[in-house]
Parts: structure tokens; C-alpha cells; sequence
């Protein structure tokens, strides 16, 4: 590849040497999910207008797309069918709700076969400018979670996207991520760079499940890499098939969570013993700073896939000295160099009333998790004498009774 350092010559330099290559790839036809081939052609289409482009979760309360509408000085907010009551009730808390138009996200009549036949001249990606006159542009704009309050716009621009895409693994790949996602995003133009086909899980249109998961990927047998959150690994390795499905990746990854050690060291028994896979994967990182540290190490001699490895050097900063708080709490490796294992973040600690006693809920939290009759469990107590779990049962839990969930 050339020395590139713009999303639009990336796209079109693309789109010129591997002209039948298809990159995005949805097994399953129902195209009503989050992420869908209209989601990424409309995305693109804005990139070749000149646009930077605002991702927003649909997770979001509409006090929070309302702030990120505003702080980034959004015009417009494209939505699909599904969303636009949420849209409509976003631009309820802007100042002024008549600063933001709706538009209807444009369906894939537009970019379909009858229309690239209508109009052929439009087929062909011509950048309007020299990529040295665009690459210090902002192109996309993320967000954080917001789990300390409003989410944070984060941008980047067309170097550090195209940047991002390089670190890619060459392989055909499925993710389980929104393409609103940090992670997600990074996954689809990675695969463009590689020009190796992605898989979108259709977030959004049917569940997360290991039947769905397995479905999908019948339906694309070229699949390498699998991306998701803890979650998915969790879901297949409660089956046997699932397993076996671990067993024929070449690499499995992970993030937005950490991952119970229990199932890790559980799927690196089960998986590992029986092939070389380079598993497990957890990456560190922020929406204000990207990736951070991940475990890849000597696979032969070094097990410990749930300590993230440090690489610098990192060039932000938000402190005097020039370090970057993120306030999560790790702990040192204590023969590994630059070895880190994450526990928590500062804003996760309960504190009981009375006793001062302070709990770190995650540890517990993924404990509960790792258990197949649990899919998802909650620590709650701060202010309270003694902490609780909320917990939620899988379905292979519904029809045991109370003494045998005891």
C-alpha cells in the first residue's frame, strides 16, 4: 500500500485495486440491526462530502445524545427507523431543537445492483483532495461511556484513523461489536486495509446467543478471528460445539470488559491443550486514548493472558507531570516486566456505612458472571451496612428450584 493518510484515499485506493473484494460481509439477511451495510455505505458517503462523522450508541439516554449533539456542534443526526423515536426525544433537550434535522438513514435501494447499473459513473471513489490535504482533518468522532457522567466526544483525525487501521491481523474475521463502537469501528477499516473480509454480527436484530453465533458463522466458513466482549466467549464456551468453534480460530480477542479469570483459564485449558491459539487477547484501552496495552507475548512460554503488557511510548497527558489518569487500578506482575492485571476502576469501590469498610465489586462481579446458571450479576451497597448481588439467571437456570440454585 501506498502512503496513505486519509480515510477517502484509503477507501478509494481500495475500491480501485480490488474492485470485486467484498470486504462487509452479514451472514444473516436481516438488515434491521444497528449495524448494517447501510450503516457503513451512508458512513462512507459522508467521508466523501468532507464530513466528520459523530458515532452515537442508541444506549445513550437522550440527555446524553443531546449534550454530545451540542458539545460537537452537530447540524444534522441520521437515524434509522427503529431509533427515530429516540432521535426525536434527544432534540426535546437541545436549547434549540430546531438546530438539529433528522434524516432517515437512506436504505441500500440507493447503492443497491439497480442503481450502481443506473449510474456506473458513480461507482468510482475520486477523493476531492490530495490526502496531504486532509489528513490533519478531523474524520470521526466517538464517545466515551459515560460512566461518570455525560459521555465525552473524543475525535480523530484521518492520520490517526488510518493509522489505527494498519494494526491489522489479516484475517477474515467476525466481531461481535457495533460499529459505534471504539473497537468495532476499528475492526471495519482494518479489514478494508487488510482487504479481508468482516463479518457483522447484526446487533440489535436477534440476540446474543451461542446457537447465534455458531449460525452465523456456518454461514461463513473463511472466518479466522473472532472480536467481541467477554460475553461471547462466555456463551460458547457453555456448549460443546461452542468449543469446538474456539478450536478452529486462529485468534480470539476481546474487550470493553474484562474477562472472569475463571473462564479465561478455563478456555485456555479446554482450547489451548488441544491447539495453538493465540487467545484471549484482552485490550486495555480508552476512548480518549485508543489501545493501550495488550497481552501479546511469547504464546510457547508465557500463559498469563490476563496481564495486559505495557508498549509505550504514549504521548498523552492530563496530569502536570505528563502521565494520563484513567482511574483504573491494576496490579504489577511480580516477576513480568511492564505486566499489568486490571481489577477495577477508582469509581467502581463501595463503601460501607459505619464500618468505612471499602468493597471492590468487580472481582465478585465476574466471579458470578463466570457461572453458566448466571448471566449477569450486579454488587450494589455503597452507604449500606453490607453489600447484595442483584443476579440474573441464565435459561438452562429457569426451571431449577431454589434449593438446587442454593
Amino acid at each position: 500500500m501506498s502512503t496513505i493518510y486519509s480515510f477517502n484515499h484509503l477507501i478509494a485506493e481500495r475500491t480501485r485495486d480490488y474492485p470485486n473484494l467484498e470486504i462487509l460481509g452479514i451472514p444473516d439477511k436481516n438488515l434491521n440491526a444497528v449495524s448494517n451495510i447501510s450503516y457503513v455505505v451512508t458512513e462512507m458517503a459522508l467521508y466523501r462530502m468532507g464530513y466528520c462523522v459523530l458515532f452515537l450508541s442508541p444506549n445513550n439516554s437522550p440527555s446524553a445524545i443531546a449534550h454530545l449533539l451540542t458539545v460537537t456542534n452537530a447540524t444534522h443526526v441520521i437515524v434509522q427507523d427503529a431509533l427515530l423515536p429516540s432521535a426525536a426525544a434527544a432534540l426535546t433537550h437541545l436549547s434549540n431543537p430546531s438546530s438539529v434535522t433528522i434524516i432517515n438513514q437512506p436504505s441500500s435501494d440507493v447503492f443497491g445492483s439497480a442503481a450502481r447499473s443506473l449510474h456506473p459513473e458513480k461507482t468510482r471513489w475520486d477523493p476531492a483532495l490530495k490526502w496531504e490535504d486532509e489528513y490533519l482533518l478531523p474524520v470521526t468522532v466517538i464517545h466515551s461511556s459515560g460512566s461518570t457522567g455525560f459521555p465525552k466526544p473524543i475525535t480523530a483525525t484521518n492520520k490517526a484513523a488510518v493509522g489505527n487501521s494498519l494494526m491489522n491481523f489479516g484475517l477474515a474475521s467476525l466481531t461481535t461489536l457495533p460499529l459505534y463502537h471504539a473497537h468495532g469501528h476499528a475492526n471495519l477499516y482494518r479489514a478494508i486495509c487488510a482487504t479481508k473480509p468482516l463479518y457483522l454480527f447484526p446487533t440489535g436484530s436477534m440476540p446474543l446467543t451461542s446457537t447465534n453465533v455458531i449460525k452465523l458463522l456456518k454461514q461463513a466458513p473463511d472466518v479466522e478471528a473472532l472480536f467481541g466482549v467477554p460475553l461471547a466467549l462466555k456463551l460458547l464456551a457453555e456448549t460443546t460445539e461452542g468449543l469446538q468453534v474456539l478450536k478452529s480460530l486462529k485468534l480470539v480477542m476481546f474487550g470493553g470488559s474484562p474477562c472472569p479469570d475463571e473462564l479465561g483459564d478455563f478456555l485456555a485449558i479446554m482450547v489451548l491443550v488441544e491447539r495453538n491459539l493465540t487467545f484471549g487477547i484482552p485490550l486495555f484501552n480508552a476512548a480518549e486514548t485508543g489501545q493501550l496495552m495488550t497481552s501479546f507475548r511469547d504464546f510457547e512460554t508465557d500463559k498469563g493472558w490476563n496481564w495486559t503488557r505495557a508498549k509505550g511510548p504514549h504521548v498523552m497527558s492530563n496530569r502536570p507531570d505528563g502521565s494520563y489518569a484513567t482511574k483504573d487500578l491494576f496490579i504489577k506482575h511480580p516477576t513480568i516486566p511492564d505486566a499489568y492485571k486490571f481489577m477495577g476502576r477508582i469509581d467502581d469501590t463501595l463503601v460501607m456505612v459505619l464500618t468505612g469498610e471499602k468493597t471492590n465489586p468487580v472481582p465478585m462481579e465476574l466471579t458470578l458472571r463466570s457461572s453458566p446458571y448466571i448471566a449477569d450479576a450486579i454488587i450494589f451497597g455503597a452507604g449500606r451496612i453490607q453489600i447484595g448481588a442483584l443476579i440474573l439467571p441464565t435459561e438452562i437456570a429457569k426451571d431449577c428450584s431454589a434449593s438446587e440454585l442454593a
